[in-house]
């Protein structure tokens, strides 16, 4: 299975081990000749990986700085390969009826990916998280007159994504004063600040990232640790985070004046 160039490993891993576990149901499933009992066999297969697809792609589009469009056309390919690999591997009695009207582009393919219950749960999901990154952008303006002048302005990709690594340092700083300060665990610092956008960062990660990210007597200095993860995350160099942040306070400045 092709996945876009900037999912990491270990998502890889946990959308082809739900495949694993899809094609064994599968296989244990009834043989049942050619039609609509078989298209809903195999057709469920294929939504169960998808759906392990749509779950990460989710939550990893706020901290790689993806925009819906990417996400939406991402997972649209995704689902017609895995309409392909599902139909080539497990079920070749369907090749002639699925996989000549699964191109891209196909109107065929636009009208199943829409009407099916897992690409619309996949789009609410998306609004979702959509509104929680706006939600969390929002929350350090101050009053209406900052969210107009905000909004109407035009920025750069780099100054975007510098005001998301900006943010996650700050939390990052924050989560390890009170660490240290107050000796709460990182669990209970998460349950005492839910909005912070660095959980999401965390949730991207390995678990052996994960496991040291629990542990903030094991990162060093915070900065650097910050900027370490989330050049993880967007597949960048620590100095290009360097770079974006200071993008984005450069532009912050210019607004203020």
């Amino acid at each position: 299975m092709k996945y876009p160039a900037e999912f990491p490993t270990e998502v890889q891993d946990r959308i082809e081990t739900e495949k694993i576990r899809a094609y064994r149901d599968l296989r244990a499933s009834p043989l049942v000749p050619v039609g609509l009992e078989l298209f809903s066999v195999v057709d469920r297969c294929i939504m169960r990986i998808f759906s392990a697809y749509a779950k990460a792609a989710c939550e990893l589009r706020a901290p790689r700085g993806w925009t819906m469009d990417k996400v939406n056309r991402d997972a649209e390919e995704f689902l017609r390969q895995s309409v392909i690999m599902v139909v080539r591997e497990k079920a070749p009695q369907l090749r002639g009826l699925w996989l000549d009207d699964w191109l891209p582009g196909s109107a065929t393919v636009r009208r199943l990916v829409e009407c099916s219950p897992e690409w619309k749960q996949f789009q609410e999901d998306l609004l979702t998280e959509n509104r929680q990154a706006q939600s969390s952008e929002n929350s350090g303006r101050t009053g209406p007159a900052a969210e107009t002048a905000e909004s109407s302005r035009p920025t750069s990709r780099p100054v975007d994504r510098g005001k998301f690594c900006d943010q996650v340092i700050g939390e990052v700083k924050r989560i390890k004063n009170l660490y240290h300060g107050t000796g709460r665990s990182v669990a209970e610092i998460e349950k005492d600040h839910p909005d912070f956008a660095v959980w999401k960062v965390r949730a991207s990660l390995s678990p052996d990232d994960q496991e040291t990210f629990n542990h903030p007597n094991r990162w060093g200095a915070p900065i650097g640790y910050a900027k370490m993860i989330l050049s993880k995350t967007h597949d960048a160099s620590t100095h290009t985070i360097s770079s974006w942040v200071k993008a984005h306070r450069k532009d912050r400045r210019a607004k203020k004046t």
